[in-house]
């Protein structure tokens, strides 16, 4: 008898799981917002793909192994999918209003097309050891975040993000930041802690030529005097100045390390 209670239970509870997701499922036919975050999913519900009108999809803290075709979402702009068990993702780029993708800690190796819309992509903590070349050709990417991958090298393809203003690379393999990213005109912050970058890894027209004024360096070999011998360091010191001086006046609190290199 207690065996057939259990067996109850667990049927009911599995029951009303089912029930609870078809009513998520049901309105999000209205609101055009579905959150499916945290249902023990192996599989994405092929009821999904039937909300033609659907623009915020959360199916984050899942263990969805796959993600077929989804070109029938024409209307998504928000794609949460981290924290599941992905390796690859189809081509994106039929889906012409994505703006926001989120894909941190799956097992993802790279990226094979992403939408011109596109304009906020995170992939922390996934197994990509060469920077995806297609971010390279989204135009109106403005923030990036490719931290705790694997990457050793960043192209010089990178030039060509036009929009780009923030880029994180923190915890990869780099050992050179080259001259391509002082082509993006509009990038301002660059995040490259926890690398292997020595006293000569930055090229010299990143801090002379670009935008960039705020850059993290922190727990690589680099030293704060590695830095200040650097060609071009006394433009990059005058654009972060400027930066400071701004932020002082409206009140907010200054790092007083260089780039959070302490010696």
């Amino acid at each position: 008898m207690g065996q057939g209670s259990s067996r109850e239970r667990k049927d009911a509870k599995a029951i009303t799981k089912k029930s609870v997701q078809a009513t998520k499922i049901e309105r999000a036919k209205a609101t055009g917002i579905l959150s499916l975050h945290a249902c023990k999913l192996k599989n994405i519900p092929t009821d999904v793909f039937e909300i033609t009108k659907l623009n915020t999809l959360d199916l984050s803290n899942n263990s969805i192994t796959e993600v077929p075709a989804i070109t029938q979402l024409v209307n998504l702009k928000t794609l949460k999918l981290d924290n599941n068990q992905l390796t690859s993702l189809p081509d994106l780029s039929p889906l012409t209003k994505l703006q926001n993708l989120v894909l941190d800690n799956n097992r993802i190796v790279t990226l094979n097309g992403l939408p011109a819309s596109l304009t906020k992509l995170s992939a922390r903590g996934n197994a990509m050891e060469e920077f995806p070349l297609c971010i390279c050709y989204v135009p109106n990417l403005e923030v990036v975040d490719l931290g705790a991958n694997a990457i050793a090298n960043v192209p010089d393809t990178i030039a060509q993000c036009t929009g780009l203003k923030e880029l994180t690379l923190d915890n990869n393999q780099l050992t050179m930041l080259p001259a391509a990213l002082a082509e993006c005109p509009k990038l301002a912050a660059l995040f490259v802690r926890n690398n292997r970058l020595g006293k000569t890894s930055i090229s010299s027209a990143i801090l002379a030529y670009s935008a960039i004024h705020i850059m993290q360096l922190e727990g690589n070999p680099m030293t704060k005097y590695d830095l200040e011998e650097m060609e071009g360091i006394e433009a990059f010191l005058e654009r972060r100045k400027k930066l400071k001086d701004k932020e002082i006046h409206g009140g907010l609190s200054t790092d007083v390390s260089l780039c959070g290199l302490e010696h």
